[in-house]
């Protein structure tokens, strides 16, 4: 760190010295004891331990020849050594595993520099490495990004990376652990007439009710939340070729997991 100093005096004697201590509060001396410089009036201070994000503040002790001492410390510095920035998929507070769009992408991010930030860029790419929109400036302030019109494959994964560069001209890149597109509904189950479980009928005497009964849908081995059935809906009709014939004698309602 360099410090220099300027504007001690003293009318009735004369310095003899000066001595300069660097702490993490004002006016401490925990990161280098006070150490003589002479008369100097700045110095370039190596070999010191100061973390990332700290504050530093530098105090200058000005002693005369007689032993009278004054000592001014400076206002703080924060010190940006290696800035972090931290990449989540999705717009919410956590970070998403899967998406149900095959044509926008998004993320948010976060980093714990303190220094601002002067440029901000992000990118997209395939889990494979193939590119699917390249780094793309933003706005410095910006701390999320969607990306619309865009091919995206189901069943794939796809990464965004940030840049970041703060006002001292240090670079950062984070990374997101992927987001996987699904855009396909719950696998279908298969539907039986009458209530006999697993059972189908062809024929029944009744002319007023009529039963049904189906296997589970999705896939119970998969965790994307595409094959999560939430809920059934049940209906009756005469032709299940077309939706409204599908449901011309009950329209569908809402059966819940039954």
């Amino acid at each position: 760190i360099h410090v220099k100093w300027s504007g001690f005096a003293d009318a009735e004697s004369s310095l003899a010295e000066y001595q300069i201590g660097i702490g993490t509060v004002r006016g401490a001396a925990d990161v280098l004891p006070f150490t003589s410089v002479g008369l100097a009036t700045s110095i370039q201070l190596d070999r010191l331990f100061m973390p990332h994000g700290s504050q530093i503040f530098a105090s200058v002790r000005a002693t005369n020849v007689a032993g009278l001492k004054t000592t001014v410390v400076s206002d703080a510095v924060v010190i940006s050594s290696q800035p972090r920035v931290t990449v989540h998929d999705g717009l919410g507070d956590a970070d998403d595993d899967f998406h149900s769009s095959s044509q926008l992408l998004s993320a948010h991010w976060s980093t714990d520099d303190l220094c601002p930030v002067a440029d901000a860029a992000w990118s997209i790419h395939r889990v494979d490495g193939k590119e699917i929109m390249p780094l793309t400036r933003l706005t410095s302030t910006a701390t999320s990004a969607i990306r619309e019109n865009l091919r995206l494959d189901s069943g794939e994964t796809y990464y965004v990376t940030v840049r970041i560069t703060n006002a001292i001209g240090l670079t950062s890149y984070g990374r997101s652990n992927g987001v996987t597109v699904d855009v396909d509904g719950p696998l279908p189950g298969q539907v039986f007439d009458g209530a006999d479980e697993g059972v189908d009928a062809n024929y029944q005497p009744s002319i007023t009710t009529l039963s049904a009964n189906w296997e589970k849908f999705g896939d119970p081995g998969s965790t994307s939340p595409g094959q999560r059935v939430l809920y059934y809906e049940a209906g009756l009709g005469t032709d299940d070729r077309y939706f409204l014939t599908r449901q011309n004698v009950v329209p569908f309602r809402n059966v819940g997991l039954n």
